[in-house]
């Protein structure tokens, strides 16, 4: 009896992970070759090409992560986005919330990546050396 308990858990935990999988879309993104820091407030107009370390860390941050639906009140523009142009030129657009919130949202999808807090802080630090600041409400 404890033997057909065992498989029947088992098969429901494969069920809830196949059911997550679906329902859940992730970041796939092809091969990234070029990425441009976009941040425009009053005088403030930056458009700067990403080096190679900051590219790994900014598809390293949204790639192979899930997406979410939702409608915070952070605020999101492409003046204060990350542009990822893959193999293709197929571009992609992240934008970074304006106030103090961890949150990225993909234009191109419409939907939010879910990102820890640690990784956003990272992405939001080396976008600072280029200028961006942040409330920037």
């Amino acid at each position: 009896m404890e033997k057909k308990r065992k498989k029947q858990i088992a098969w429901a935990v494969v069920l809830v992970l196949v059911v997550v999988f679906a329902c859940f879309d992730m970041v796939r993104l092809g091969s990234v070759t070029s990425g441009t820091a976009t941040f425009i407030d009053g005088e403030k107009d930056v458009h700067d090409t990403l080096s190679y370390e900051e590219l790994t860390l900014v598809t390293s941050a949204v790639n192979h992560h899930f997406l979410y639906w939702d409608n915070p009140s952070c605020g999101f523009s492409e003046e204060v986005s990350v542009t990822l142009t893959d193999s293709n030129g197929e571009m992609q657009v992240f934008c970074f919330a304006m106030d103090t919130c961890s949150n990225i949202y993909w234009q191109n999808k419409g939907r939010y990546v879910w990102v820890s807090d640690k990784k956003y802080r990272e992405v939001i630090d080396m976008l600072r050396t280029h200028g961006f600041y942040f409330p920037c409400v």
